[in-house]
């Protein structure tokens, strides 16, 4: 478990967050979550000034963790308070999601949670461990980004298309690797859809799956745009994302549309924050004002774009009823694709 904390600014000291990510990663959230441009909609001037404790369900070093960092540190400017982030990685996302479920609603303890955690998770479980429209409140979002389909440059296809027609040749013969709950919707979703058979290989996370997708011991994976790197080093070929738009970071890669196939019906991902139930309307408002002006903050903007992320705002009533409206379509997918339970 890791714990960053962003300080509270005034006149003689601004906010610091402090991890093991990567030197660029770093260099990336200083520049992100700098703490000297000015917010669009102004500080949050509030009376309580607790400490909030944004809870990460990921493992540090990632994308999803890089941005709950900066989020973190352009709250605690906006509410001028100390904001700590904590990293409760495990079991998908489920160990921090239930942590946050189970704290205090008093807005001192929220959650950043995606859709493969918080919506689809509980629909794999024989015993869901929450449900993601009575036991949480959305506070503040939406950021949505993209999947991509990579493969290892010894795999004969250079679109999505060939992709398919050498799976359809190789029956069985082909290991797709799934890091995320999402990802392993994707593939399903996807191959179903093309009648193409692949072998899915379940990794607990993206970093495992890619280490075997480099070496060679899978031939590809749908995943985050995390993976990117290792494609403009030459270490795998990426043939297309699951948006319904080209990606910013890789605006010649193809969507899964203009390569010939049906759209995803949950495209990507997305991240937000969320509390527990049933959250006092005080608290509510606090945190939902504070981290909605970090979320709209300038600074949050270029991170968003250099991360390949689309952020959209959303009021607390749309952002229920987006909730509402996504917890069905995961539910109805999850059984369309005969997806298995744990």
């Amino acid at each position: 478990m890791r714990r960053t904390v962003a300080q509270k600014h005034d006149s003689n000291k601004t906010g610091t967050a402090t991890s093991s990510v990567q030197p660029n990663r770093r260099r990336m959230l200083a520049g992100a979550a700098g703490l000297c441009l000015a917010s669009m909609a102004g500080p949050i001037r509030a009376s309580d000034n607790r400490t909030i404790t944004l809870v990460v369900p990921y493992q540090a070093g990632g994308n999803s963790d890089a941005l709950g960092r900066a989020i973190g540190a352009a709250a605690a400017e906006e509410m001028k308070t100390t904001v700590v982030v904590e990293n409760k990685a495990g079991a998908e996302g489920q160990i921090g999601a239930q942590d946050v479920m189970r704290g205090p609603k008093d807005g001192t303890r929220v959650l950043l949670a995606g859709a493969g955690s918080l919506l689809l998770l509980p629909e794999l479980r024989h015993n869901p461990p929450y449900d993601p429209v009575n036991d949480f409140t959305p506070i503040a979002g939406n950021i949505e980004f993209s999947f991509f389909l990579y493969v290892h440059p010894s795999v004969p296809a250079n679109t999505l298309e060939e992709f398919v027609d050498y799976v359809k040749a190789n029956p069985g013969k082909v290991n797709l690797g799934t890091g995320s709950n999402t990802s392993i919707m994707s593939t399903d979703f996807l191959f179903n859809a093309v009648g193409g058979k692949v072998e899915r290989i379940a990794y607990k996370g993206e970093t495992s799956s890619a280490q075997d997708l480099l070496a060679g011991r899978i031939q590809g994976a749908i995943a985050t745009a995390a993976l990117l790197t290792h494609v403009k080093s030459g270490g795998l070929k990426v043939l297309a994302t699951t948006l319904t738009q080209r990606s910013p970071l890789v605006p010649d890669v193809p969507t899964v549309v203009e390569s010939g196939f049906p759209e995803l019906p949950f495209g990507g991902g997305w991240l937000g924050v969320f509390g527990p139930a049933n959250m006092p309307d005080e608290a509510f408002e606090r945190v939902n004002k504070g981290f909605t002006a970090a979320l709209n903050r300038p600074d949050m903007a270029e991170m968003y774009r250099q991360l390949g992320l689309v952020y959209t705002p959303m009021s607390a009533e749309q952002y229920k009823q987006y909730i509402k409206d996504q917890t069905a379509m995961y539910k109805r997918m999850a059984v369309e694709l005969n997806m298995p339970k744990q």
